[in-house]
């Protein structure tokens, strides 16, 4: 089965890298807990979108950037017998760094993983993802997608509560195992192992 899976706040802790970096930079104070909007609007409001969006590919932030807890041995398991791949929307600067930052942290590891690239102004949806499983931490981005099985990664965040949702969701990559075996299971039909 193929296993579609966002990048930025699904496997990575991104956005708390952006805030350190921001906060640094503009010498602000904010913390996770206090954004309630998907574009920082209301916590960095005299800062440009496009300044915000520009860390995501920084250098900066790329040698400091941290897999969530968990990804590694769920990503393991499920390489074993499913295609996974990494599907992120991003710029061309930040698409090259994505994918060398997942060479070296989860390739390094033996993990065969594939990244996929979709320019900003695309959709995930032009992929074609109907005979799989799509995690994002975005429900605009899984409903434009047509898998199989969409899945909401919860950061458990105040703009969490806004997006409107209400199919499969977790909050953390042990939960996302433990539904993951179920669907993938139910799908093959068996539950041997070779999940």
């Amino acid at each position: 089965m193929k296993i579609f899976i966002d990048f930025d706040d699904t496997i990575t802790m991104s956005v708390e890298n952006v805030l350190r970096i921001v906060n640094k930079r503009y010498n602000k104070n904010v913390s996770v807990e206090d954004i309630g909007k998907w574009d920082f609007s209301d916590v960095y409001p005299d800062i440009p979108l496009k300044d915000i969006v520009k860390v995501f590919g920084e250098e900066e932030f790329f040698k400091t950037l941290k897999l969530k807890q968990n990804v590694l041995p769920v990503l393991r398991k499920y390489t074993k017998y499913n295609d996974v791949i990494i599907v992120s929307k991003t710029d061309m600067t930040a698409m090259q760094r994505k994918n060398e930052w997942i060479n070296e942290h989860i390739k390094s590891f033996g993990i065969p993983i594939r990244f996929v690239g979709i320019m900003l102004k695309s959709s995930k949806g032009i992929l074609d993802m109907s005979d799989g499983i799509m995690i994002d931490d975005n429900a605009t981005f899984l409903n434009e997608t047509n898998a199989k099985y969409k899945i909401l990664y919860k950061n458990n965040r105040k703009f969490d509560e806004l997006q409107e949702w209400n199919g499969y969701t977790v909050s953390s990559w042990k939960e996302l195992n433990t539904l993951l075996h179920k669907i993938i299971a139910n799908e093959k039909g068996y539950t041997n192992g070779k999940i």
